[in-house]
């Protein structure tokens, strides 16, 4: 089982598609981290990037691979199978302020065009089908909004802790009708070593600045609501950053591994 992006829970078609995975790292934000007082904080992990990541549990044995260029933003990710198989590359292409993503993938190739805002986050995101994603943050430099342009819209909404600053749940509507709902509980005792940032896709906003220990999901389907609850569990080699992550899915339980440049 391959771990998937839920920054947009749907299809090109703009369909919400009924299976969710979170993925070994998820759309994030940390560029905002404050201490209490509300000033700006470092994060231990702003310069790390990871290597590889492997799901050695999993049937098809998955991997990942990352490759950086002297500013340490990604050009290049390949998801490998079975141990050699390459079942997918992406690489990207950096011009002021856009960033075009080549997907191959079961030898097709597809295209997302990134557009992005002067703090270097995303303000549009447009698939090879045509469709755009609009990204909408708060004053503070929140991620508070994706919406695309099909009819009918899909809108996900991101809500935050005050107290906190960590994303509490997001929520998402199909239509103009609920779709789904997925929130979080965090270990407030850690770091998180599995942002975007660190696999050098820092134009995502990060949002889990702590690793979360509890994810439930919330979403409608065939006439009813059903939910999918999922407890994490960390392993940290001395320098606080993520070795693996693990998890039960269908009744079975998944690893990633993560090794770091």
């Amino acid at each position: 089982m391959r771990p998937i992006l839920i920054t947009h829970f749907f299809s090109s078609t703009g369909a919400r598609k009924n299976r969710v995975v979170v993925m070994a790292c998820l759309i994030l934000l940390t560029a905002c981290k404050k201490d209490k007082s509300g000033q700006p904080v470092s994060d231990p992990f702003e310069n790390l990037r990871i290597k590889t990541i492997t799901g050695a549990d999993a049937a098809e044995n998955w991997r990942a691979e990352y490759i950086y260029d002297t500013q340490k933003r990604v050009i290049k990710e390949t998801e490998i199978l079975w141990g050699t198989q390459i079942y997918k590359v992406s690489d990207y292409t950096y011009s002021g302020n856009r960033i075009m993503k080549k997907i191959t993938e079961h030898n097709s190739v597809r295209y997302k065009y990134y557009e992005l805002l002067p703090n270097g986050y995303i303000k549009t995101d447009t698939t090879s089908e045509g469709a755009i994603y609009t990204y909408i943050y708060n004053d503070k430099g929140f991620l508070i909004k994706i919406r695309n342009d099909q009819t009918p819209q899909t809108e996900t909404n991101y809500y935050y802790n005050t107290a906190t600053r960590l994303l509490d749940s997001i929520r998402t509507t199909y239509g103009g009708i609920w779709n789904s709902t997925a929130t979080f509980l965090y270990d407030m005792g850690r770091n998180n070593s599995l942002q975007n940032k660190n696999t050098g896709m820092a134009f995502n906003a990060d949002m889990h600045i702590r690793p979360f220990m509890h994810y439930e999901y919330k979403y409608f389907e065939g006439g009813s609501v059903k939910t999918q609850v999922t407890d994490y569990l960390f392993t940290y080699d001395d320098k606080g950053r993520i070795t693996s992550k693990s998890f039960e899915n269908a009744g079975q339980r998944l690893t990633y591994h993560y090794t770091y440049y």
